[in-house]
């Protein structure tokens, strides 16, 4: 019996190890486990994880003020308040707690692949597509789209072995990770429809459909009577229907998907698929009805709500599911060529770690951008700044915010944020406010700069009139 068990975990165990392999280089090479918080995670997530751990675990909206919650459902902020308030609150635990999250989303995707290949296969598929940057970059950071990603898996799985209350736990959990999980009862409902050839019977409905949806109804309705609103004002403000905005999200989710990371290969990859596949895909046939559901409903989510490159990672995923399952059976005939495809995939990842030219939080150009924060920080606890004014805005004064965010600083000045004060010092920052700087022309001359062509700082003097 114990053989038994330990011949089934074999897999697991040696992809585990696998990912633990990667971390420990990316640890070595960018000293991700110790770095401090950056923008989101910085001024929102994080701080709303630190208050729980700080004054009490919470899932219902009171738990938080707005300003930590935006009007989220609070089930990430309580893992990671959790973790803090179990291990100590520091930026290692929160970003162990984090790739827990992430390789447990991995695990379920290898346990969906390998019901369609080989074991050996399946860890290369799967590998291949934990090395994207989108998804490693991600998954150190306290956001709540990889929790979102884990929880999509763990619907993915339990739909495709048919198991109803698991799949409504999962879906529960989505929506109280955050709203774009909406599209996953719907998603399902239809692929069950085409599944059942509309025979779909009722406890599908009430235990995966209803269910969920009606408890986050519960949790909006408490939100109006605990915080005056159903829905976040800002971002009710930022979901405009307008054609000019819809486009402009399109645009920007096109950029990325098919252009940036090397996705133009990966969309090249799909299309020989399903060409070569011949279209023989039944052995595929209910993954490929829900998979597509689930891009295509994320797709919709974003373009009528608003876009960043990070909010695609729960549909991206099964995305690249699909590819990985397309090469397998396109290979059918010689199916080595599928591990030099999946190899391939793999590299091609781990080319597109250090970015391109933008700044962003789904590769690790961020690293530079949190070092240069530090650096920002200790040329201002210098002689110089001390009992000065100094106007600084974000990312750079939420350094100041929560002494648990992993910077180091005395802060022996005023920091100031109405740009309408009389100030000593002012500090702009790349990624950040360095277009501002016309805002302050003639006022301010140059001092110092700080960083390289990337990602830095610069600090001006105020001239004296």
């Amino acid at each position: 019996m114990k053989l038994s068990i330990l011949k089934h975990l074999r897999p697991i165990i040696a992809l585990l190890i696998s990912f633990a392999l990667v971390y420990l280089f990316l640890d070595n090479y960018y000293g991700v486990f110790h770095q401090a918080y950056l923008w989101d995670e910085l001024g929102v997530y994080s701080r709303g994880a630190i208050r729980m751990s700080q004054e009490g675990l919470g899932l219902l909206p009171s738990a938080l003020e707005d300003e930590l919650s935006r009007g989220h459902p609070l089930l990430c902020p309580f893992y990671f308040g959790l973790a803090f308030k179990l291990f100590g609150c520091t930026p290692l635990v929160g970003h162990i707690a984090a790739v827990l999250i992430n390789c447990t989303a991995f695990v379920f995707l290898y346990l969906i692949i390998a019901r369609y290949m080989e074991q050996f296969f399946a860890w290369a598929a799967t590998m291949a597509i934990f090395l994207q940057p989108m998804f490693l970059a991600q998954s150190l950071l306290i956001l709540p789209e990889t929790m979102l990603l884990l929880f999509t898996m763990m619907a993915l799985y339990s739909y495709l072995n048919r198991n109803w209350i698991f799949l409504a736990i999962s879906i529960t959990l989505a929506l109280f990770t955050k709203e774009s999980a909406l599209i996953l009862p719907i998603a399902f409902l239809f692929a069950e429809l085409v599944v059942s050839a509309r025979s779909i019977k009722w406890r599908f409905l009430f235990t995966v459909i209803f269910v969920p949806i009606a408890l986050l109804t519960v949790f909006f309705i408490i939100q109006k009577i605990q915080r005056g609103y159903y829905f976040y004002p800002l971002h009710t403000e930022l979901a405009k229907f307008e054609w000019y905005f819809i486009n402009e999200r399109w645009q920007g989710f096109k950029d990325f998907s098919f252009y940036q990371q090397g996705h133009a290969l990966v969309f090249f990859l799909f299309v020989a698929g399903i060409a070569l596949s011949g279209f023989k895909l039944k052995d595929f046939r209910n993954a490929l009805i829900i998979l597509p559901l689930i891009v295509l409903g994320g797709i919709g989510f974003l373009v009528f709500n608003y876009y960043l490159s990070r909010y695609t990672l729960y549909f991206m995923l099964p995305y690249y599911l699909i590819v990985v399952l397309l090469v397998y059976r396109a290979a059918r005939r010689n199916v080595s060529i599928a591990l030099y495809v999946y190899l391939f995939i793999g590299l091609a990842g781990i080319y597109y770690w250090n970015g391109e030219e933008r700044y962003t939080d789904v590769d690790f150009s961020y690293v530079p951008h949190i070092k240069n924060l530090q650096e920002t920080l200790t040329e201002l606890d210098q002689e110089t700044y001390k009992d000065q004014s100094i106007l600084m805005n974000f990312p750079l004064v939420a350094c100041y915010w929560e002494k648990e965010n992993g910077y180091k600083r005395k802060a022996d000045y005023k920091i100031v944020l109405d740009t309408l004060q009389e100030v000593q010092y002012l500090v702009l920052t790349h990624p950040g406010n360095m277009g501002d700087s016309v805002l302050f022309k003639n006022k301010f001359k140059f001092h110092k700069h700080i960083g390289d062509v990337k990602t830095y700082s610069i600090i001006y003097k105020r001239i004296k009139q």
